[in-house]
């Protein structure tokens, strides 16, 4: 998963609604329940990685989310309350 796949779930399906700023909000925000979810079974399986190798690969993933977070908190600023 990466930005460009997140940007993709939150406007599809949303720009042709006449609610679309609300809509769109409320998409990003099951993003971020479904990110902080990621964040945790990460976290679990980082703490639980045996090898190297392993460690390695989830540490690539991690850095995923926090470009994911980086773009979250952007788009966060712009949400409608």
């Amino acid at each position: 998963m990466n930005i460009g796949d997140i940007e993709e779930i939150v406007d599809k399906d949303f720009e042709s609604m006449e609610l679309w700023k609300w809509q769109r909000d409320f998409a990003l925000m099951a993003v971020c329940t479904e990110y902080e979810r990621g964040v945790h079974h990460l976290h679990r399986s980082l703490t639980q990685a045996k090898t190297f190798a392993e460690k390695n690969l989830l540490l690539i993933q991690l850095n995923m989310f926090f470009d994911i977070l980086d773009w979250l908190i952007i788009q966060r600023s712009t949400l409608v309350f």
